[in-house]
């Protein structure tokens, strides 16, 4: 009787921390800008990028940080991230990390890989031209990668502006705190 007790007792403390581990995510999967990976994919990079809301409600006043602003922006141009951090540090995933997220556009890795989609998981740090991360959003990322990189082993943590030369520029007014790996 006593080891049924120590062993519900175990398997609730697992349980418990299993829900800890990764509470802070809001799960708010979208349906575009993915394609169904698998379990197995062979992911080497994590990506860092910048968004704000252009367009949303309309031109005239956009609301820049708006989450619902920026997915509507990510529809219509057909790509998505498997992450959003929003000014107030929530951390959304909006695709599962086994699927395909087209974040990273015509990019290369260090080593010559071009297919930067298919290896890699993308996030998107809500920030503008003028404004940078803010310390919420630098907490819930560390944690974010922390928790992704004991899963991966990730060999490149890198910005768009590395993959995409010329093309790119984000993340924007990013303070590097260690988070790159090249």
């Amino acid at each position: 009787m006593r080891f049924c007790a120590i062993l519900v007792f175990s398997f609730l403390t697992l349980a418990a921390n299993a829900q800890t581990t990764d509470s802070f995510i809001v799960r708010k999967h979208v349906s575009f800008g993915f394609k169904n990976g698998d379990s197995n994919r062979a992911v080497k990079a994590l990506i860092l990028h910048s968004t704000f809301n252009a367009s949303f409600p309309n031109t005239q006043l956009p609301d820049t940080f708006s989450v619902e602003g920026v997915l509507k922006q990510f529809q219509q141009y057909g790509v998505a991230a498997h992450y959003l951090i929003a000014r107030d540090g929530v951390v959304y995933e909006l695709v599962e990390p086994n699927n395909v997220a087209f974040h990273a556009g015509k990019s290369q890795l260090p080593d010559g890989t071009t297919a930067v989609n298919s290896c890699s998981i993308g996030i998107e740090i809500m920030c503008t031209y003028t404004v940078g991360p803010n310390e919420a959003q630098y907490a819930s990322l560390r944690k974010l990668i922390d928790q992704l990189d004991t899963n991966y082993k990730f060999k490149y943590i890198l910005g768009h502006f590395d993959i995409a030369p010329g093309r790119k520029t984000d993340p924007w007014h990013f303070v590097d705190q260690g988070y790159f790996r090249k």
